[in-house]
């Protein structure tokens, strides 16, 4: 058996060139049946001609002597649908000098006048053969021949023969590449503000004019926060807000009890729930809260605003009171992240087990500066313990709209696959 023999199904076989082409061949014609014989062994061939000289066999060359031995030829069986579609142009029962039949367009030619099932392959007229390398070798990832020989350990002197065909046609063609396995996230990251705007129908308050909303707006937007979590902020002013932040209302959806508000940036966040909590005051008293979800995580985070009594109206443990209802109002959602923000805590001791960010963050170049009128911290962001994150930073941003400054955090939230928000 030559070196560089490729199968061509069940007990047949090929040299490699050869084998390519008959291969493309009988797929060209829809798999037709018909061939008989193909490559054969020295001793096959001795068998095959000792029964032509002694036991009335079919001709058969001697051995050595015959082109099936170096895997160059074929016979298809007589008027078989394979020899029928091969010599398309030509007959079925012989050879005609000129002829042009089908099969010389793979390089296989009928060189014995008296035996139209018998064919020779001659690789230098196989017109199928450049197309069918370039094809090949494309499938296979390589841009030459020479670079596919020496990957497959042959000589690489860049010409199509029988090995390399035989190594282009078992060579195992690679799937596609996958796409590297991303990196799993591992924490949600935020901005979250809170900002107490000022409600101009509060006694004292400044009026609502055009350039106090552009004010309050630009402080809103240079925050760059993806939730507010608004206080003492009526529907005028966020609407002023609102129109402040790029993309304006169509993309900064607010939920709000009264002048108490949560407003998310909707191509990041949805809502997937929401309550009111309310004091039993004037409206500026009471709580939202809205369930957000990450689109790109799936994480949900729980986000409460508040504005408590002030002061003068009210006493320490009623302000505690206050608080102690929105901790259970935002605790009936399950287990989950959590976050309280707004105005009115005076001490962090009013919010046992949560965390303040204005202590907690790694980051703050305004870690004791004033939220309330340049006098007072008032304006907290705090988080449940039970669910701890991850407060990256903390800052105070002054508006000339407000006598409250904004309060910007940045937090890290562990991705929780079993959150029960």
């Amino acid at each position: 058996m030559v070196a560089g023999v490729t199968s061509i199904g069940g007990k047949f076989w090929l040299a490699g060139d050869a084998a390519a082409s008959y291969l493309r061949m009988v797929a060209d014609s829809g798999n037709l049946t018909g061939l008989a014989a193909a490559g054969r062994t020295r001793e096959q061939q001795a068998a095959l001609y000792d029964a032509y000289l002694h036991h009335g066999g079919n001709l058969a060359a001697k051995p050595g002597h015959s082109l099936h031995e170096s895997g160059l030829a074929i016979d298809v069986t007589r008027k078989s649908t394979l020899q029928v579609w091969m010599v398309a142009g030509g007959s079925t029962m012989g050879v005609h000098g000129g002829e042009k039949i089908r099969a010389q367009e793979y390089g296989w030619f009928r060189t014995v006048p008296s035996e139209a099932w018998h064919f020779r392959y001659y690789r230098a007229k196989d017109k199928h053969r450049a197309a069918a390398l370039a094809a090949r070798l494309a499938e296979l990832g390589y841009s030459n021949v020479k670079a596919f020989q020496k990957a497959h350990g042959l000589v690489p002197d860049g010409v199509d023969g029988p090995l390399t065909w035989h190594a282009l046609v078992t060579a195992t063609t690679p799937g596609p590449t996958p796409d590297p396995t991303p990196t799993p996230t591992t924490v949600l990251a935020l901005r979250v503000a809170t900002f107490n705007t000022m409600d101009p129908a509060l006694t004292g308050s400044k009026p609502l004019t055009a350039s106090r909303a552009a004010a309050l707006g630009k402080t809103a937007a240079k925050a760059k926060a993806d939730v507010y979590l608004l206080n003492e902020c009526p529907p005028k002013i966020q609407s002023a807000i609102q129109a402040a932040m790029p993309g304006g209302a169509s993309r900064w959806v607010v939920r709000a009890r009264g002048a108490q508000a949560i407003m998310r940036d909707s191509d990041r966040l949805t809502e997937t729930a929401e309550t009111a909590v309310d004091f039993k005051g004037i409206s500026y008293q009471g709580g939202q809260i809205c369930v957000l979800k990450d689109k790109s995580t799936g994480q949900q985070v729980v986000f409460g605003s508040y504005h408590l009594t002030p002061n003068s109206r009210s006493t320490d443990a009623q302000q505690r009171s206050q608080m102690s209802q929105m901790i259970a109002a935002i605790r009936k959602f399950g287990q989950g992240p959590r976050i309280l923000g707004g105005d009115g805590v005076n001490d962090n001791a009013w919010l046992p087990g949560w965390d303040d960010a204005r202590e907690k963050a790694a980051n703050s170049s305004s870690r004791d500066a004033k939220t309330y009128q340049g006098k007072a911290i008032t304006d907290r962001i705090h988080s449940d313990h039970l669910t701890p994150v991850d407060w990256r930073g903390y800052n105070v941003k002054p508006s000339s709209g407000s006598d409250h400054a904004l309060v910007i955090t940045a937090v890290n939230i562990p991705i929780q696959t079993n959150s029960t928000l």
